[in-house]
């Protein structure tokens, strides 16, 4: 089987792992690779008749490198009639290109046109018979070329990984229903087949249906381990003359005068005529004490190294990510695809002060997001109906695009407010990590976002702290986009309410309610007692297990999935090439490139 194929967003050993077997195997080609610019000799050297592209360029708009000159096919009314949801949901996915909030609409669309005329061009160019995306295209370029393969009916599949035990689906689109699991799922209930969970199932079951503290995932566990609390070590440890003074020149690696230049003309390019006076009055006062204390660095005063310190101190906590930035003039620009005000994004390049000040400033927004939401918050009533609501980490995929208009959550919220019976409340509680320094939480929520809910008559919202599984034992049902909160709704015998494309979505107690009278239909189930069976679900656990496959596509995932790196690519291998088959007509789907049911 000879197939020409692309890879969107394929980076890591995994990808390249899986190419060279599908080229030595199946007789694949690789025409189109997207990745991080770290992977470009490695996929030149092992695939050269690829074009690589460079996917922070690509998200910019920007052509790659390699293959020559490019040239744009023209896009006319009938195609972008034909794409028309695409764009709306394009042009929201560019909030995580937006650094400051001042990349306006008619900027939006002349980025997206150019996003079409790329994709045309790459399809009309390079001709891939199929296109194969790591996971839900989220990047607006990776997302407009899947869009538009589907409508040239060039293949596509896209992997999709569950909160499940390291299970991944592989699906030819994520905006329908997995047709081999709901397949699976139906022949299982239809021939009434007894529950015999897997040992590995067992485990998991146990995890989620017991306590909160037991079913936490791994990554989170890593990711909150990782993060020390309070000042730097370096400048906890600056307790005399001499280390304030090393501590200083080893933060401060830098022409003092030439850096305060350079953030005054940073401050000015993201903040002038966007922000309020106020705002950019504190940033040029900050600019002119650190000015100020520098000077005195010079001169080696230790009062005014530490002040220096102190005064800086909360900006550097926004840039100490696991990947830290220290601040020098003559370092190269950071690899991202922000936008810079007043600036295209084919031509943007953030400066390091430019990144600098943006994360900081981010940083700002989130504690004040923060402050916004802890004042807003009240404790739970369980002894009121309700419904939890617990919220997505902001931008992710499982909003943009697998919540189709519901990336607006305020609008998933509004529609439940207004359609719930009454004296029924709604229990709206953040995700824990859209505050976090290391994410960029700060693009997604708008400053009076939890005062605009939180004055729906029936909408309370509670703090950060109260256990999601309290939450969820207490309700009459959970109401989330695409959350795993759904799936461990189910799991914990409550109904779970979908705004989304969630891979559980045909699961018994699983409601689609995306519109206004599903909506209204799913309350009067609830009012007449709706309850999952559990049965059903553990085997749609099983059809699940039947028709994914386990494995992980970074390396911090492969603890749950249990496998070994040869296992892992293998499983990837063979959902990309195995036929589906349809259980009940013993013959092959018309859907490709979905694993075989077992």
């Amino acid at each position: 089987m000879n197939l020409r194929a692309a890879f969107l967003e394929c980076t890591g050993d995994l990808w390249l792992n899986v190419a060279d077997k599908l080229s030595d195997e199946r007789g694949w080609t690789p025409v189109y690779w997207t990745g991080a610019q770290r992977m470009r000799p490695t996929v030149m050297r092992r695939f050269p008749q690829a074009v690589f592209h460079d996917n922070t360029e690509a998200v910019k708009g920007r052509p790659p490198a390699d293959g020559g000159p490019w040239s744009l096919p023209p896009i006319d009314d009938g195609l972008l009639a034909d794409l028309s949801r695409t764009e709306s949901i394009a042009l929201r996915m560019m909030d995580r290109i937006d650094a400051d909030g001042s990349f306006t609409y008619h900027e939006r669309l002349e980025l997206y046109y150019r996003q079409v005329r790329w994709a045309s061009a790459v399809l009309d160019r390079l001709r891939p018979d199929v296109v194969v995306c790591s996971s839900p295209p989220h990047l607006v370029y990776d997302y407009v070329l899947y869009r538009l393969c589907l409508l040239r009916n060039v293949r596509t599949v896209v992997f999709n990984e569950t909160a499940v035990n390291g299970l991944i689906l592989a699906s030819p689109t994520f905006e329908a229903d997995h047709a081999a699991l709901q397949s699976r799922y139906r022949r299982l209930v239809d021939d009434g087949e007894a529950v015999r969970p897997s040992p590995s199932v067992k485990a998991y079951l146990a995890r989620i249906e017991g306590d909160y503290a037991q079913a936490v995932p791994g990554y989170v566990k890593d990711l909150y381990d990782y993060q020390p609390e309070g000042r730097p070590p370096a400048a906890a440890e600056a307790t005399t003359t001499e280390r304030v003074v090393e501590t200083a020149r080893e933060r401060l690696r830098w022409n003092p005068l030439g850096v305060v230049e350079k953030i005054r003309r940073g401050a000015a390019r993201i903040f002038a005529p966007r922000r309020e006076a106020e705002e950019k009055a504190k940033i040029h006062e900050t600019c002119a004490r650190l000015q100020s204390m520098l000077d005195e660095t010079s001169r080696l005063n230790p009062t005014a190294l530490r002040q220096a310190l102190d005064c800086t101190m909360h900006l550097y906590r926004a840039i100490e990510t696991e990947y830290p930035v220290h601040l020098e003039c003559g370092l190269p620009p950071p690899e991202t695809y922000l936008k810079q005000f007043g600036v295209p994004p084919e031509d943007s390049q953030l400066s390091y002060v430019e990144y600098w000040l943006f994360r900081s400033l981010g940083l700002r927004k989130k504690r004040e997001l923060a402050r916004d939401y802890d004042r807003a918050a009240q404790p739970p009533d369980f002894s009121r109906p309700y419904v939890y609501v617990p919220l997505h980490y902001q931008p992710e995929a499982s909003t943009s695009p697998l919540g189709g208009s519901y990336v607006d959550q305020g609008l998933m919220i509004d529609l439940l407010s207004k359609t719930a019976p009454d004296g029924w409340q709604l229990y709206v509680k953040e995700h824990r990590f859209q505050f976090d320094k290391k994410g960029s939480g700060d693009q997604t929520r708008a400053v009076d976002f939890y005062r605009r809910i939180a004055v729906l008559p029936n909408v309370r919202i509670v703090a950060g702290t109260t256990s999601p599984f309290e939450l969820i034992d207490h309700a009459r049902a959970v109401a989330t986009v695409t959350g795993t909160s759904g799936w461990e709704a189910l799991l914990r015998g409550k109904p779970a309410l979908v705004f989304g494309r969630a891979w559980y979505a045909g699961c018994d107690g699983a409601l689609s309610v995306e519109t206004v009278e599903r909506c209204t239909a799913a309350f009067r189930q609830l009012e007449a007692g709706l309850r999952p069976d559990p049965d059903k679900v553990r085997l749609f656990l099983r059809a699940l297990e039947d028709v994914g496959f386990r494995g992980y596509t970074i390396p911090d995932l492969s603890a749950d999935a249990g496998v070994e790196p040869t296992e892992n690519v293998r499983g990837f291998v063979e959902a990309l090439c195995e036929p589906a088959i349809d259980p009940d007509a013993g013959a092959p789907c018309a859907l490709p490139f979905v694993r075989k049911v077992r």
